[in-house]
């Protein structure tokens, strides 16, 4: 029984190189999961695009994930998009159409909120973590003094792991602080997630204008420069928007 691969959500008024089930998009020249043809199912205003899937449910292997991402990526330079989960299948054209048909209103909704916007990625990270810790030694008397001791207690050393621990987090919102205010004077809406490792000190999506994207490169350039003795930058986008939209399917 064949089934449908979802990619994306678009606008079907948007809809320039895409065209109705069975003719592929892109003059055949992109291909999805399994190398199926990319096509769309319209209903009213919205158009999903899929391809036929072999299978009920696919593993998220490199060559699975790679694709899907090449497909929403290729579709994200020509449209405003609403990103739908790896693996999302649905058993029929029929029920796809459904999908638009139920959620016309939170899929219309969504799209207000991103309509001509893109998502770009920015982690940042110390380049020498024991340049960072002697100075968060030389700026705290607490840690000096007990360094000056020598040898000290269990219950000392603790409490010199919280004090580093505590001014460590301080520096990080501190420095983050000054990398984001120039960007977030250009994007719409930025969403600050978790800091994975000890080194890094900012990692976020930010939502910004299409048009404005040269203009946050610029910003992020120059940042780059003006803390390259300090900072390592990792900058990646145009993403889909999936930080600032929940599909649920």
């Amino acid at each position: 029984m064949k089934r449908l691969y979802l990619y994306c959500i678009i606008k079907r008024n948007s809809l320039e190189k895409f065209s109705a089930r069975g003719e592929s998009a892109f003059d055949g020249k992109m291909k999805g999961i399994d190398g199926g043809e990319i096509y769309t199912i319209n209903q009213d205003k919205l158009s999903i695009i899929v391809s036929d899937a072999e299978v009920k449910e696919y593993l998220p292997t490199r060559e699975n994930l790679t694709t899907h991402q090449k497909v929403v990526e290729e579709i994200l330079k020509e449209y405003t998009l609403l990103p739908i989960s790896f693996g999302t299948i649905i058993p029929t054209d029929k029920e796809a159409r459904e999908l638009l048909k139920n959620k016309k209103k939170e899929f219309l909704k969504a799209f207000k909120k991103i309509e001509g916007k893109i998502e770009l990625s920015l982690k940042v990270f110390w380049q020498n973590m024991s340049a960072i810790f002697e100075e968060i030694v030389k700026e705290n008397k607490e840690i000096q003094k007990a360094k000056a001791q020598g040898a000290v207690s269990r219950n000392m050393m603790l409490r010199v792991g919280e004090i580093v621990a505590k001014d460590l987090e301080k520096k990080k919102d501190k420095e983050s602080a000054l990398i984001l205010g120039p960007l977030l004077a250009i994007a719409q809406e930025v969403k600050k997630n978790e800091l994975l490792r000890d080194d890094m000190i900012l990692n976020a999506n930010f939502l910004i204008k299409r048009k404005k994207e040269k203009d946050f490169d610029k910003e992020i350039d120059e940042l780059g420069e003006k803390y390259s003795q300090r900072l390592k930058f990792k900058y990646i986008g145009p993403n889909p928007p999936y930080s600032f939209v929940d599909l649920k399917i």
